[in-house]
């Protein structure tokens, strides 16, 4: 399964899409990206802004 946060355009995530780190994108991006730290990290960002857009308007 491939992490959802590829297509992110995260500056974070595309120093994993660089020939020296190929084996990491193949095998951690586009694989187990729950190994990846940064996917936690992205994946509790964006549950936070969608509790910031979910809360009712005060």
């Amino acid at each position: 399964m491939v992490c959802p946060f590829i297509d992110s355009n995260d500056a974070r995530c595309a120093v994993n899409f660089k020939l020296d780190r190929i084996d990491y994108a193949v095998g951690v991006c586009a694989d187990d990206f729950a190994q990846c730290p940064l996917f936690w990290e992205l994946l509790e960002a964006k549950a936070r802004l969608d509790r910031e857009h979910a809360a009712p308007a005060a």
